[in-house]
């Protein structure tokens, strides 16, 4: 049992070092390399990309991570396929009326459109993966995705080639197209596409739950597109490359919650609610304990490390990361407390504090950006994660306490 345990974990570990893996090659090579105004339109290309396919993950992928890992995915393979498929289709869509309108371009545009469609399957792959627990074989599609875009990032800057937005979104199209097809040589089930099934049913976790991803996914780089109405692709540049380095420390989260959602998904079941909240609070004091020392380095070293490691280009993301840093005390608990209260079956209750926070992030965005500067983005997403993280505290003490009733 304990040898299990440490594979499992260690595969997690493993699967969610990728990204990071694949976030600092994005800042040494894509950031480094690529013009001040490129990184930028690059940065609110794939901000919109991923925000996209949060809504797809939430809406149908994750409902299927919590009835699989219950022993229920025949009546949902086939109609989380179709549903992601058209919801892909519908952000790519989507993305060709907004994208030009943030001066990303047409062409930008266009990739993105066809590598949303491109992923849809393989998060689909992914939550079954996820739903039996099988960490490695989803660390074999996501190396796919991360490992093949650093190669071609590697490629393209040693061929002098690395020099526009197209041609850096253009290798994670082939690195996506790439993890596509490993996630189907995993889980050839995933070629199933029906309609029938239950597709009420996976309505009625997804709603919630595609809430809760695509304001999770706003909160990582939504306002990367609130920000780009108001400044230029250039000026932005700095904001986003804060945000890459603040997005590593969601690996830490993101690694834990591989187990919290099905994990809480057959507690619940079997009624071992007091037996969760035990659990919780020991994750959550040992992630809490690990970040005050990180970020008190992070924070002391980042004058030092930003002009080493970025250019001197990037000094003025300096002060905008030392203040977002501040959110990842808050994060962990916003995160951990709402994959646990999803795995239950109670997805429907971080909803308003959620809505709440991002009503809160995009009204003060919008008043004190052209007044402040971009100074003010940092600040607003720091005091969003706050309201976040009480919300999530006092929901989870109210709603972690009995066995769940049956989702509405």
């Amino acid at each position: 049992m304990n040898r299990s345990l440490i594979e499992r974990a260690s595969g997690s570990l493993s699967l969610k070092a990728l990204p990071a893996l694949y976030g600092a090659a994005l800042i040494l090579l894509v950031v480094r390399v690529l013009p001040l105004g490129d990184f930028g339109r690059y940065g609110m290309t794939i901000a919109y990309v991923n925000l996209m396919a949060s809504v797809t993950r939430g809406l149908w992928a994750m409902p299927l991570v919590i009835h699989a890992a219950r022993g229920d995915r025949s009546a949902f393979v086939g109609p989380a396929l179709a549903m992601s498929l058209l919801t892909a289709l519908a952000g790519a869509a989507l993305g060709q009326i907004i994208l030009p309108l943030l001066g990303v371009g047409r062409n930008l545009a266009l990739i993105a459109g066809i590598m949303q469609v491109c992923l849809a399957p393989r998060d689909v792959a992914l939550a079954l993966l996820q739903s039996q627990r099988r960490a490695w074989s989803a660390f074999t599609v996501e190396a796919g995705y991360f490992i093949g875009s650093l190669i071609g990032f590697a490629a393209l800057t040693l061929a002098g080639r690395l020099t526009t937005a197209e041609a850096a979104l253009s290798v994670n199209l082939a690195a996506a197209i790439l993890s596509t097809m490993i996630a189907v040589i995993f889980q050839r089930e995933t070629l199933t596409l029906r309609w029938s099934g239950d597709r009420k049913g996976l309505f009625r976790l997804g709603k919630w739950i595609g809430m809760l991803a695509l304001g999770e996914l706003f909160l990582q780089q939504g306002d990367l597109l609130i920000i780009g109405a108001f400044f230029s692709a250039e000026a932005v540049a700095p904001y986003i490359a804060a945000r890459t380095l603040l997005r590593l420390y969601g690996l830490f989260s993101q690694a834990v919650n591989f187990f919290v959602l099905p994990g809480a998904s057959r507690l619940g079941a079997e009624g071992q609610i007091e037996y969760l909240r035990h659990r919780l609070r020991t994750i959550l004091r040992m992630m809490l304990g690990i970040l005050v020392p990180v970020n008190a380095a992070v924070w002391l070293l980042s004058p030092i490390l930003f002009p080493l490691v970025l250019g001197a280009k990037y000094e003025p993301a300096i002060p905008l990361f030392q203040i977002l840093i501040l959110a990842t005390f808050c994060e962990p608990v916003y995160s951990v407390l709402t994959n646990a209260l999803a795995g239950i079956g109670k997805t429907w209750v971080p909803v308003p504090v959620l809505g709440i926070a991002l009503i809160v992030n995009v009204i003060l965005n919008v008043i004190l950006l052209p007044i402040v500067g971009l100074t003010s983005a940092a600040v607003v997403l720091v005091a969003t994660y706050v309201v976040l993280a009480y919300g999530s505290y006092r929901m989870g003490q109210k709603h972690l306490h009995d066995a769940p009733p049956t989702p509405a």
